[in-house]
């Protein structure tokens, strides 16, 4: 593909390449094609003028927001709306200019011609725009999560966001944790299916929704980083999935059996914001607000804001010259996000009853629920975590600060991230392993519980056995004693006395009891004889002597 390459033929590169057949290369492109036809779809739908197609536009709220560092380290804001004047004005001011520092940020679900623009113009490798669009790949392609070498020059940062349930909307009658949990997963797989070329850009996605408790859900999100070096300058890509728009379907009610069952309250705006921290920052904090937004109680929707607020605490002259520093806000909002995630896990496992079977069963699920999210995360801190320490990707020529003072800086602001997430993963890994502990032990309590309720049943058992062969002699004889038989009544019908039946029943009875304690006599008896032998044999010693 050449330099100066159209957004045309970035799309129809991408394309040809997803054509290319296992016997014709080492590098087929079958794993390409569902981004392939998204990115190519404006071109292969041209109106009848011969325009390209664009995507439907959303709520007028910016798309891409760009960052740009000039020669003086002055840090200038340009904002686009999900418009055709927007996607041209996008196009003027991302012109190649040498020496200056860029951040573009991209907010929500992105349309296939502003891709093709940005994907253009800084030569972006398709990769990182597949790794991100990865819930739109076939489930049958088992390429992802790939290689190291596959998404080296590519940072993914989690994003957590923690909600509540509304006091008008409980979760107690929108039936149980697990019907919840699944109707969660199914609304999120539904959504997320939906997403295509015909999406107003800006759209939030949600890659995640898990319903921890009956007070508490959780919100999972990503941002993906790319930095491209070009033309002495570098470009930092900031993919984030946007605000959570509790609107979307997949936060809106659904009807299941006649009843309004949903796994998260609709136009619930308790979302609990992530809290940042930084020493002192109570007391520069006010400087930093717009005073007609002091006391302003707006509802926080998620991280579209980090677009809109990036750059304010960094030395513009070291982010200029290193990208790295000027990624740093991010790594750190990622840690606090995912902080606050470990604290809710924590919490609800403290919170957790287990009183009877059911709630060991419920105890479990939420326990496995909880694993399977600390795993993860402890995968995703253990590649940030190594990505820090190198201060980049390993083998990236990412430009570096040349200053001793910036140097130093940088080096600040990386020990302190690598810190925190250092800090994070353990405590991820204390958690896991306490997860794990809790698991085995309701497991071992509900094992004992069940051996509880055994013998409790074997008892029952052995009683209505005993009764039974208490009742079983008695009416054998009286069956016995109630035929006609000339023996028993003699051929002149004389009639038995009681006491023959009362003879016969006590020697019946007698020998069932012994059978019934013949082990216990058997010991017994083994036992007297070998006291008795001994006796006996001591007897015979004393004769002797």
């Amino acid at each position: 593909m050449a330099s100066r390459a159209t957004a045309h033929d970035y799309a129809q590169t991408i394309l040809l390449h997803s054509r290319t057949t296992p016997d014709l290369s080492l590098f087929p492109g079958h794993n390409y094609r569902t981004l392939a036809n998204f990115l190519y779809q404006p071109y292969a739908a041209l109106t009848k003028n011969g325009s390209v197609a664009l995507s439907p536009q959303t709520q007028h709220k910016p798309l891409v927001v760009l960052y740009k560092y000039t020669k003086n380290s002055v840090l200038h804001q340009l904002q686009y709306e999900p418009t055709p004047a927007g996607l041209e004005n996008l196009d003027t001011d991302t012109a190649p200019a040498c020496d200056a520092g860029k951040v573009l940020f991209f907010n929500g679900f992105v349309p296939p011609e502003w891709l093709n623009l940005i994907g253009s113009r800084y030569r972006v490798d398709p990769e990182f725009f597949r790794q991100h669009l990865r819930f739109m790949q076939p489930e049958r392609q088992l390429d992802l999560p790939g290689l190291y070498s596959t998404s080296r020059n590519i940072i993914r940062l989690p994003l957590i966001s923690i909600g509540t349930w509304t006091l008008d909307q409980p979760l107690r009658g929108r039936g149980s944790l697990a019907q919840q949990r699944s109707i969660a997963r199914d609304k999120t797989r539904s959504y997320l299916k939906g997403l295509g070329a015909t999406t107003p850009g800006g759209q939030s996605i949600v890659r995640g929704v898990m319903v921890n408790d009956e007070a508490y859900f959780t919100v999972e999100q990503e941002l993906n980083i790319c930095v491209e070096t070009k033309d002495g300058g570098w470009t930092a890509l900031c993919w984030l999935d946007g605000d959570l728009d509790l609107d979307a379907t997949v936060f809106n009610p659904t009807q299941q059996d006649g009843n309004d069952v949903t796994s998260i309250p609709r136009q619930s705006h308790w979302i609990l914001p992530t809290y940042l921290h930084r020493p002192r920052i109570a007391l520069v904090g006010p400087a930093l607000v717009e005073p007609h937004h002091v006391g302003n109680q707006q509802p926080w929707r998620g991280y579209a804001s980090i677009s809109k607020l990036y750059g304010r605490l960094l030395d513009p002259y070291c982010a200029h010259q290193d990208p790295f520093y000027a990624l740093t806000e991010l790594f750190a909002i990622s840690a606090f996000s995912v902080n606050q995630g470990l604290n809710l896990i924590e919490q609800s496992m403290d919170s957790q009853t287990t009183t009877s079977i059911s709630d060991m069963q419920a105890s479990l699920e939420n326990l496995r629920q909880s694993k399977t999210f600390v795993r993860a995360q402890m995968s995703q801190l253990q590649t940030i975590l190594g990505f820090i320490e190198t201060q980049g990707p390993p083998g990236a020529k990412w430009p570096r600060a040349t200053a001793a003072k910036q140097r130093e800086l940088i080096a600040a602001a990386a020990t302190e991230l690598s810190l925190d997430y250092s800090h994070l993963h353990k405590r991820a890994t204390t958690l896991l392993e306490r997860i794990s502990s809790e698991s085995e032990w309701l497991m071992h309590r509900a094992m004992l519980n069940e051996s509880q309720r055994a013998f409790s049943q074997g008892s029952r058992v052995a009683r209505l056995t005993f009764l039974a062969f208490l009742f079983i002699p008695l009416s054998f004889t009286s069956s016995v004693f109630g035929m006609n038989v000339v023996e028993f009544v003699g051929r002149d019908q004389a009639d038995l006395s009681i006491w023959s039946w009362v003879v016969l029943s006590v020697v019946v009875f007698s020998g069932s009891l012994l059978l019934w304690w013949w082990e216990g006599v058997q010991r017994h008896a083994l036992a007297l004889q070998g006291r008795f032998g001994k006796g006996d044999a001591r007897t015979e010693h004393k004769q002797g002597d």
